[in-house]
């Protein structure tokens, strides 16, 4: 039995699959379809963000903002301000990565680059993490780089917060954004 698609009007056929987990279910199986008809997008349907996935948004955001405050608007290695063309505009680095949530959000753990210093050229934090490494602790000093190793966990970190936690650090964020 074949359908046809009202936009694109290609055929699409229906196909019963005999599985083991789902018998006699039916399935839409589109032939001749090309990528971008719109017979197969409505298939899928888009779940919404949940109210946690939207907190830890903005608390990215917020992240970002007080880092680019800290830094005074400008590159921590270069000292360049925020500029428009290739490797200039800033960027907010995460010295210990964003998966670990024990330092996802402090703003210790976020430095302030041009694109450029980020992840373009090949002295950048990405391509060169050794040598990002010891700049900034020549810069910050050995203390900040022990305090946020401690912090971050020696083996992996990584912890779930409960919404009354990231409720906090959306304060804290806000209160240090709102300082000065």
């Amino acid at each position: 039995m074949y359908l046809k698609c009202s936009e694109c009007k290609y055929n699409v056929e229906h196909v019963c699959t005999n599985t083991k987990r789902k018998k006699n279910h039916i399935s839409l199986k589109i032939t001749t379809s090309p990528y971008w008809c719109t017979f197969k997008k409505k298939a899928r349907k888009s779940r919404g963000k949940s109210p946690r996935t939207m907190l830890m948004k903005a608390l990215d955001d917020l992240l970002v903002k007080v880092c680019r405050k800290r830094a005074n608007y400008r590159c921590e290695i270069t000292g360049e301000p925020d500029g428009e063309g290739r490797g200039k505009v800033l960027n907010v680095h995460h010295f210990i990565g964003r998966s670990n949530y024990r330092v996802r959000w402090n703003p210790d753990n976020a430095v302030c680059l041009t694109s450029g210093k980020h992840t373009l050229s090949p002295w950048s934090a990405h391509k060169n993490p050794i040598w990002f490494r010891d700049l900034m602790i020549e810069k910050r000093g050995q203390a900040w780089y022990d305090n946020l190793r401690t912090e971050a966990g020696e083996m992996g970190g990584s912890i779930k917060h409960t919404q009354e936690d990231l409720l906090a650090i959306k304060d804290r964020l806000e209160k240090e954004l709102n300082d000065n």
